[in-house]
């Protein structure tokens, strides 16, 4: 009769709270893959069946078959609930030796041992470590007055003493001769740079310089609002070079009623459209819905991204 693995010890970890234990499966004959799934119950951590005929429950094998057994590591991580996978440890297959039978009933007691023989005697221990120094004494009474000591031997020199007050000036002697001129002197050495004189006063204005060459006219824009439709390219044309003549590359038509931009090319009457923001076409487009206070963007016909109201 089969009979249900027992469920493996759960380890903690001492440092993280981390608890890990294992799971095992069990099938006849040699196994042709792993177990697929989890093989275990994620709020309980107790084994359950596999796919591929891996059952919890250890069949009964007959005849030659052989029972082969898959382990696997799980753990539950500090703080959480659930038992998962750990990635460390994937399924383990083995062959079983064979289902464990149940344990058996407890023997007797046996008798007591006679009392072993006395050990020798053991070797003396080491010196034990010297006691720290003891407190010191209380102070002892004064003694007796000593005999008189012998006469001390002839002291050192003393020191040399200070020296005498200077005494006073003496006579003044006789003004000698006028000596010989002495010979010229040497040129002196060169005086010291001057102050910097003062800042001249601020020169006349020059005149003023001619007037450029006048730069060339700006881009021009034009507006056309009548018709519900843009005009033609020649219309466009003819709009702007009533404001300016003649209309060069980058003067831009623009059809309020549309509000469709139109740029010249500059050669004939050659126009490009600016790219805008309108309603859903065939390639896709951004639709300002400002009736329903949203704003889509399609691909296509088909909305990929909205806005504001989703409703």
């Amino acid at each position: 009769m089969a009979r249900v693995a027992q469920s493996s010890i759960t380890i903690t970890d001492v440092k993280d709270g981390t608890k890990f234990k294992t799971v095992s499966l069990f099938k006849i004959d040699a196994p042709s893959v792993a177990p697929t799934g989890l093989g275990f119950n994620t709020s309980t951590g107790a084994a359950a069946n596999a796919t591929v005929g891996w059952t919890v429950a250890a069949p009964t094998i007959t005849g030659t078959q052989e029972l082969y057994r898959a382990i696997r590591g799980i753990l539950q991580l500090p703080g959480s609930s659930v038992w998962a996978v750990d990635t460390d440890n994937d399924w383990v297959i083995a062959l079983a030796s064979g289902v464990r039978g149940e344990e058996g009933a407890q023997g007797d007691e046996g008798a007591q041992g006679a009392q072993g023989l006395q050990g020798e005697e053991g070797a003396q221990g080491l010196q034990g470590l010297q006691g720290g120094i003891g407190l010191q004494g209380a102070q002892g009474d004064v003694g007796a007055q000593g005999l008189q000591g012998l006469q001390g031997g002839i002291g050192l020199q003393g020191a040399q003493g200070l020296q005498g007050l200077q005494g006073g000036i003496g006579l003044q002697g006789a003004q000698g001769g006028i000596g010989l001129q002495g010979a010229q002197g040497g040129i002196g050495l060169q005086g010291a740079q001057g102050l910097q004189g003062l800042q001249g006063g601020i020169g006349l204005q020059g005149a003023q310089g001619e007037q450029g060459v006048v730069g060339a006219a700006g881009a021009t824009i034009a507006f056309g609002t009548t018709g519900t439709a843009p005009p033609t390219d020649a219309v466009k044309k003819s709009t702007i070079e009533a404001l300016k003549s003649p209309a060069v590359a980058g003067d831009v038509f623009w059809h309020v009623q549309t509000d469709r931009s139109f740029r010249y090319s500059g050669s004939g009457t050659t126009f490009v459209e600016y790219e805008r923001l309108t309603k859903p076409q065939s390639a896709g487009s951004i639709k300002m819905d400002g009736d329903n206070n949203r704003i889509d963007i399609l691909d296509g016909t088909t909305l990929r991204v909205r806005i504001g109201n989703l409703s």
